[in-house]
Parts: structure tokens; sequence; C-alpha cells
């Protein structure tokens, strides 16, 4: 083979070689949709905290759209636009909203709201932004609670109180009727002359002596249950309420750390000693918050609780 003949092989197998390399190339672009329309949307938000460009939309788990540009208004509030293909334009409309979910464990990430039935949303257009945070979601959702039952306690000492107070209504009403029992029993002779049986002032004075003992006891249990009440505040609702206060800050603390971890990894900027101990920090407040929570149920099943039983 001659050396013109040679060139011209070699020159068309790399004719050949850049032209399947330059279609293959253009092809998995225009797979990824790089040559595809895209619509610009918006969004604004007080901080441009837990986002980046590139950021992914989900969609039931599916990426449908990325963030592309991100700054900082007049106003002082963060606009953040981002994209959607063709294929994905349907799922953007006038109802459609973002929520930004911050979970306890893992990045951030911003979800659709899709509403299939209302018209689609027209480019340039700004979509409604919501952030749904799970540590503080848990915090509101404790104080509530944690508020409610101190009420509730509040409220069964108060009226505990009233029931036992000696010179309340009911003592004096239970006074009262031990007087009357008491004359009654005396005078046995008074309700047989009114009957005309001389065993009925027998069996009345019976019955009155099994009623004054059950008043007796109703007086002990009433003044049981104030006790009680008072010991259940004392020993339960109140450290509950300062480990929920605990559990509060730790989890507050482990978000701060959580957030530096986030930026350290995106920033590429902290070495793996960094990391490590912003690990070790995090699997001790964990471990806070197991004990404080094993704390709460070793008081709320304490086996030595005093039981009351009514009569």
């Amino acid at each position: 083979m001659s050396y013109f003949r040679l060139k011209l092989a070699v020159g068309l197998f790399m004719l050949t070689l850049g032209a399947v390399t330059l279609g293959l190339t253009g092809y998995l672009l225009f797979q990824k949709g790089v040559f595809a329309q895209k619509y610009h949307f918006h969004f604004t938000t007080p901080s441009a905290q837990s986002f980046k460009v590139g950021m992914p939309l989900l969609l039931s788990g599916f990426e449908v759209g990325y963030i592309d540009d991100i700054h900082l208004t007049e106003t002082g509030q963060v606009n953040l636009r981002f994209y959607v293909n063709e294929m994905n334009r349907k799922w953007i409309t006038e109802n459609s909203r973002l929520m930004l979910k911050k979970p306890l464990i893992g990045s951030p990430y911003i979800e659709i709201l899709s509403d299939r039935t209302s018209p689609l949303l027209e480019e340039g257009h700004e979509v409604e932004m919501t952030v749904s945070d799970d540590i503080n979601d848990i915090i509101i959702k404790l104080e509530p609670t944690v508020n409610q039952l101190i009420a509730i306690v509040a409220d069964l000492s108060l009226i505990t109180h009233q029931i036992s107070n000696p010179d309340g209504a009911l003592f004096q009403t239970l006074n009262h009727l031990e007087v009357i029992i008491r004359d009654l029993k005396e005078s046995p002779s008074f309700v047989s002359s009114l009957t005309g049986n001389p065993e009925d002032g027998q069996t009345l004075s019976d019955t009155l002596n099994r009623t004054q003992a059950s008043i007796e006891t109703l007086q002990q249990t009433i003044l049981g249950v104030s006790g009680l009440v008072e010991n259940l505040n004392e020993t339960i609702v109140l450290p509950s309420k300062d480990i929920m206060v605990q559990v509060s800050t730790i989890l507050t603390d482990v978000t701060l750390k959580l957030n530096t971890l986030e930026s350290t990894v995106q920033a590429v900027g902290g070495t793996d000693q960094d990391i490590l101990i912003l690990k070790q920090q995090l699997l001790k407040s964990v471990e806070k918050v197991n004990q404080l929570i094993d704390k709460v149920d070793y008081m709320m099943q304490d086996e030595n609780s005093n039981r009351l039983e009514l009569p």
C-alpha cells in the first residue's frame, strides 16, 4: 500500500470516528434534554440557606426540574429561578406549590405539589414556596401536649383542693349529715314512735352506722386523691416538662450540627477530622435524647406508683 493510500485510510478512519463520537454525544445530550425547550419559573424565600444552583425539584421522587439561578433582591429577599422541560411542563399549574422539606436525617430537598385540575402557569410567573422542618414539627407537636397535661393537672389540683378543704361546702354538708345521723342513732325510739314498729328503730340505726362509715371512707378518699394529684404534679408532670425543654434544646443543637455538616460537605473544604468530630457530637446528642426519653418512660411506667381504688 502506498503512502498516499495509508494517509487516506487513516484520515477516513479519524473522520468516521469523530462523526460517530459527535453523533453519540449529541444523542446523549438530546436524551438528557439539553436541546429541549425550557420553561422558567421562580420563587422567593427569606434565606438562601439549604438552596444551591443545580438543586433538583422532585415530584413523587422523580427529578422534574432544577434551580439554575439564585440572587438577592433589592428588598433583601432571595429570588430563585428554576426550569422544567417540555415533558414536565404540565406539572407546573396555577395552584401548584413548592415545599422545601428538611428531614431529620439527610439533605433538604424541594417537593412539587401539583394540581393537574388547574390551568398551566404562564412562564416566568412565581410559584408559592413553603417550608417543612421535621425537627421543628416535632417540637411544635410536643409543646402543646405538655402544656395541656400541665393545665389538666392544675385543674385537677384545684378541684381536689376545693373538695378536700375542711371548710368547703362538701365537708360542711358531710358534717351536717353526720350530726343528723348521730342524733337519729341516739334516739331510735323516736323512729319507732313514728312507724309504730320497734324493730324499725334498730334497723335504721344499723343503716346509719354503715352510712357514717361510708362518709368517713369518702372523706379519706378525697384526701387521698388530693395527695395523689399533688404527687403526680411533682414526680411526673414537672420533670417531664423540664425533660421536654431539654429535648427541644438538644434537637435544636442537632439541627445546627447537621447544617454545619452539610455546609462542610458542599464546600468540600472540611477535613475528615472535622466531619469525624461533628459525627461524634451528633452521636452524643442522640444518646442524650434517648436517655431523656427512657427517663420519661421510667416515670410513666413506675410500678411503685400509688393506685387509688374508690369504694
